[in-house]
């Protein structure tokens, strides 16, 4: 913390669990005041020693929240006691419930998402009029940020998508044209049907061009999944790129829901992997592409120099590890 004239007078360090490891105050300071606010910015209770964070109270100490989750039942596999799925380096929690994906439901029948966060939990809860979950799940994400807005300047994710779907119509139609001489046409498509059509698409377009080397074929990809390429499909196909499409079903037999976004992220790290010449490693040559595909991310959105290096090399963390999924068939695990 820094006085009106920019002189720090309150500083703090917590371990990863907000445990106070250092606390240190000038004093005496120019303003008198010091602040609550301290880990994650939740305000600190002088007397108890814990801090609140919306639904419920945290004790930095022990690592537990110092009540049940009101929404424990969402998850009954995790202790409702549980804070930041016992990984808060990776993950955060907002308000100490644990929620991922929030949508309501509409008079014809559709849903609508009203909320959507970081937070490990793929699950769909739907929200009635008092905006209070009712317990229902409609299915789940294949990501907790698949429905998060992105800042691909800054590398941030921030809010959420105001998209509207049904559960019988998760499939997407549109025409591309893959080069100047030819166009394609999909029907009623979801997320595997996409994928795909895509990866014909371009094994199309490189029969038909012919690169004598991996390079050629390559840069053939670079075109056609360029910013409003025809395998960008969150432009191409002319729909907004939040659009909810159906990515499978869970064991239970409720939608698994992805975005057109994420599938034309894994269909480019799909068609990356085709590219690589069978004498070389599917590691080592992830790792001598995807520099240049976050380069060029970086370029076009004037990036910050975010996520530099393993794995996602300047791609944003929505877009990066769907092209990561593409290419080795499994999310990243850190």
């Amino acid at each position: 913390m820094t006085d009106g004239a920019g002189v720090p007078y309150q500083y703090f360090h917590y371990s990863p669990w907000g445990e106070s490891l250092i606390s240190q105050t000038r004093t005496p300071n120019s303003t008198g005041f010091s602040t609550p606010y301290r880990f994650n910015a939740k305000e600190l209770d002088s007397e108890s020693g814990l801090f609140y964070y919306g639904a419920r109270y945290y004790h930095p100490v022990v690592s537990k929240w110092l009540s049940v989750d009101p929404m424990a039942g969402a998850a009954p596999g995790w202790s409702p006691y549980r804070a930041f799925f016992c990984n808060p380096v990776y993950w955060v929690d907002p308000d100490g419930l644990f929620e991922s994906t929030d949508v309501t439901k509409n008079e014809d029948g559709s849903y609508t998402v009203v909320g959507a966060k970081d937070d490990g939990d793929n699950n769909i809860y739907v929200r009635g009029a008092d905006g209070k979950r009712t317990g229902e799940v409609i299915g789940t994400t294949m990501q907790p940020t698949d429905f998060m807005l992105t800042n691909d300047k800054t590398g941030e994710f921030k809010g959420h998508a105001n998209v509207t779907f049904r559960l019988d119509k998760l499939t997407v139609t549109g025409t591309v044209k893959p080069n100047k001489y030819t166009t394609a046409t999909i029907y009623n498509a979801d997320a595997q049907r996409l994928l795909d059509w895509g990866q014909e698409l371009f094994s199309e377009e490189i029969k038909r061009q012919s690169p004598a080397t991996f390079y050629g074929a390559l840069q053939i990809l670079r075109e056609m999944s360029a910013n409003g390429g025809p395998l960008d499909f969150k432009v191409s196909l002319g729909a907004d790129k939040y659009t909810a499409i159906k990515a499978g079903n869970t064991a239970d037999g409720k939608p698994i829901i992805t975005t057109l976004r994420a599938v034309g992220n894994i269909t480019f790290g799909a068609n990356m992997r085709s590219t690589k010449p069978f004498t070389m490693g599917a590691d080592w040559y992830y790792k001598q592409v995807m520099p240049e595909v976050g380069k060029y991310n970086q370029k076009a959105n004037q990036g910050t120099g975010y996520n530099s290096g393993f794995p996602y090399y300047g791609e944003h963390t929505y877009s990066g590890s769907y092209i990561y999924y593409g290419y080795f068939g499994s999310f990243y695990k850190k």
